[in-house]
């Protein structure tokens, strides 16, 4: 009797472990089960904005090579356009631009090539010219038709500057005729000039451009003739003196 009770204890708790690892499993695969459904629905989740991300991006793409296209297009349309507009031939000019250096520097008496400048044809009151800038800082405006020196910054207007020659041409002309002593280059009121000096001690000064801009008159001296009565009696003196001596000399003869 007792032995069959310890079957039955026996079998019963065999049994009841049974029912108990099958609800502990069915408990510890249900949990399993919901991970492995949350973890995929992350990774759905996951590459469904991945995928979107790559829509997008290469909407963009596309976008911006639609862009660079057009960009070309216009590019090429451009060039066709410059492409088919005629080269204008190049101004003709009575001189030329190196002439045009070599005027202005004949202008100021120049002839060191280090000093040769630059030149731009441009517009001067109106008509075509050459500007020339040299080396030293002279600036010019020359024509391009004939080369005439319209501007010359040296002597402030137009025209070349002048030698001794045409110095002494223009003083001559301003004192109506005489005759010239010397004639050198020097400064008046800081500014460079020629100084003519005539045989009478007058002078005149000269600019650059040839223009009188002073006359320095000869000074006179007075003479005295208010002699005091001792002055005289001492010469009268002397005189008498004199005639003495040159008596007696004779007498001697």
């Amino acid at each position: 009797m007792k032995r069959s009770a310890m079957i039955i204890s026996i079998v019963i708790t065999t049994f009841i472990l049974g029912i108990v690892g099958g609800v502990v499993k069915a408990t510890s695969d249900s949990k399993e089960s919901a991970a492995v459904a949350k973890l995929q629905a992350t990774m759905q989740t996951r590459e469904e904005l991945y995928s979107q991300t790559i829509q997008e991006a290469n909407a963009r793409i596309n976008q911006a090579n639609e862009q660079l296209q057009q960009v070309n297009d216009q590019k090429v349309k451009a060039e066709q356009a410059l492409a088919s507009i005629p080269t204008p031939e190049p101004k003709q000019t009575g001189i030329s631009s190196k002439k045009a250096v070599e005027l202005a520097m004949k202008a100021v008496g120049l002839n060191d090539p280090s000093i040769a400048g630059k030149s731009e044809l441009v517009s001067y009151n109106g008509q075509e010219a050459f500007e020339v800038e040299l080396a030293n800082g002279d600036r010019f405006y020359l024509s391009a038709n004939n080369g005439d020196v319209l501007y010359n910054s040296v002597i402030g207007g137009p025209g070349s500057i002048i030698d001794e020659q045409g110095a002494v041409f223009s003083a001559v002309t301003y004192m109506k005729g005489g005759q010239v002593y010397s004639v050198e280059k020097t400064t008046y009121e800081e500014k460079e000039a020629y100084l003519v000096t005539f045989v009478t001690g007058e002078q005149v000064y000269v600019d650059l451009a040839g223009q009188v801009v002073a006359y320095v008159q000869v000074q006179s001296y007075p003479v005295y003739t208010n002699v005091s009565t001792t002055t005289k009696k001492a010469a009268a003196k002397n005189n008498n003196s004199s005639h003495e001596g040159n008596d007696d000399g004779e007498g001697d003869d």
